[in-house]
């Protein structure tokens, strides 16, 4: 990696940079970038990434520090094992809709439920539908 770093290794350099000035005030800025880019150069590897796609049946490829500035600013979701899904709320998603609507429909019965005395005939009713709609949403 030539003096070409991405914008998210930009941040990191400065970040270090700020931190190693207060350990080492006896640098200058020259010497600091040049200590910098040295290590990053060394140690930064831009290795090939390919990424299947099996929700569209696409295969892309991309390098490592693509892939990190995509996680960086989109925040994807991210499995122990590398599998990237969308956030709820930017792509519509059926079963989560499905879902929030028994959970919601769940916490009306509870509503008309603690409107009537424990025991009555409306409560039970209600109860019955609210536990109903629990066994739904958990399904």
């Amino acid at each position: 990696m030539s003096e070409n770093y991405s914008k998210i290794f930009n941040k990191y350099k400065e970040s270090l940079k700020r931190n190693m000035k207060i350990l080492m005030p006896e640098l200058g800025d020259s010497e600091l970038d040049r200590a910098i880019d040295w290590s990053m150069n060394r140690r930064i590897k831009n290795n090939l990434v390919i990424i299947d796609d099996n929700y569209h049946n696409k295969i892309t490829e991309s390098n490592l520090i693509k892939l990190y500035e995509y996680i960086q600013e989109r925040k994807p979701i991210l499995t122990s094992y590398g599998c990237l899904f969308s956030r709820h709320g930017e792509r519509p998603n059926p079963l989560y809709e499905m879902i929030q609507e028994f959970a919601d429909r769940r916490n009306n019965f509870k509503k008309k439920m603690l409107q009537y005395p424990k025991g009555s005939e409306e409560y039970n009713r209600y109860n019955l539908n609210q536990l109903v709609a629990k066994v739904d949403t958990n399904a």
